[in-house]
């Protein structure tokens, strides 16, 4: 997933769904043009509020939100392979200067 689709809180605990307690939309000229979402962190308990642009809300909803793995599910997967390890490193090599500063916060 595209980093700049993600809602972080403060903590870096990415926000889900079941995290938003309200939304809603900034009409300007008919059409929406900002999209408001108030959330709480089930991590820190932070009270949040984000405000973004309509089509970065849109592309959001276009891309799935990945199911939260239990435990259990997470041991199936295995371990982390040499080829998995190497994958990531050259994902981490190709991300610009601006996608790096987002993974830091």
């Amino acid at each position: 997933m595209r980093m700049d689709i993600v809602v972080r809180c403060v903590c870096g605990h990415r926000i889900g769904l079941h995290e938003l307690l309200a939304h809603g939309f900034v009409v300007l000229g008919g059409e929406p043009a900002h999209v408001y979402l108030k959330y709480r962190c089930s991590v820190c308990d932070y009270e949040g509020l984000e405000i973004m642009e309509y089509e970065r809300w849109n592309r959001m909803l276009r891309e799935a939100e990945p199911a939260d793995r239990g435990v259990e599910d997470l041991r199936q997967l295995g371990p982390i392979t040499a080829c998995e390890q190497l994958q990531f490193a050259q994902a981490l090599a190709n991300l610009t200067e601006t996608e790096l500063a987002e993974l830091k916060g």
